[in-house]
């Protein structure tokens, strides 16, 4: 009697050991699963831009626009993305921005004005991807920046003259008063290559006037260029 209790309760033993082992087997597998499916649907990553910038001068006494010469300006930005479908991503990203632009000479021995201008820009967009692959993108978003830096240069003949000059220090300047907010809207399409290089082009296009003061507004714009990866890729 005691060696049949011996048996049924080793038999249990294994029994409960061979369940417990099983179980976790496919937990591991479950989790995994779902691990390697989340992993396929998060996006991280840098971009590199290049663009060409450029001020949009509103006269609004006369209501005259005058598009100014473009600057080709770099920017860069870190990125994460979410995929909540096959179709959908929602991307934040945090980064630097160059605009500016060269205005038409305000004094007589110059030819123009050009204008440097650093952003810190926060950027919320809208993906949508067409292919069951996910890698062409076509996208869509709004976007907030905070001017760091800007500085102005009267231009000869093409070269910069005198020492560039910090706008945001100005106080007398009747014409210029720098606003160090903007906001905006952009679009484009990008494609991502299987091993997660990221290639595409966008416009960005500013809606606050950069000047505070006077009857001169200006809004930035730009076309660009981007080439990045996705750190994602690598996990």
């Amino acid at each position: 009697m005691r060696k049949q209790k011996k048996l049924l309760i080793s038999a249990l033993f294994m029994l409960f050991f061979f369940v417990n082992v099983h179980g976790k087997t496919q937990r591991s597998r479950l989790f995994g699963g779902i691990w390697r499916l989340e992993l396929e649907r998060i996006k991280l990553g840098c971009k590199f831009k290049y663009q060409d910038a450029g001020i949009l001068l509103l006269n609004l006494e006369k209501q005259e626009a005058i598009s100014s010469k473009l600057l080709s300006r770099p920017s860069f930005d870190l990125f994460g993305e979410y995929l909540p479908d096959d179709a959908l991503g929602v991307q934040l990203s945090l980064g630097y921005s160059g605009h500016g632009g060269e205005l038409p000479g305000m004094r007589h021995d110059c030819d123009g004005f050009r204008i440097s201008l650093e952003y810190i820009m926060l950027s919320a967009v809208l993906r949508y991807y067409p292919g069951s692959s996910r890698q062409l993108c076509v996208f869509a978003g709004y976007w907030g920046s905070w001017l760091a830096y800007a500085e102005g240069q009267h231009v000869v003949d093409g070269q910069e003259k005198r020492e560039a000059v910090n706008l945001l220090r100005l106080r007398n300047a009747s014409w210029l008063r720098c606003k160090k907010t903007d906001r905006g809207v952009l679009f484009g399409l990008d494609y991502e290559l299987d091993f997660g290089v990221i290639a595409g082009c966008y416009y960005n296009l500013g809606r606050e006037r950069f000047n505070e003061s006077g009857p001169l507004a200006f809004f930035n714009y730009s076309l660009g260029f981007t080439l990045g990866y996705n750190f994602a890729k690598l996990l």
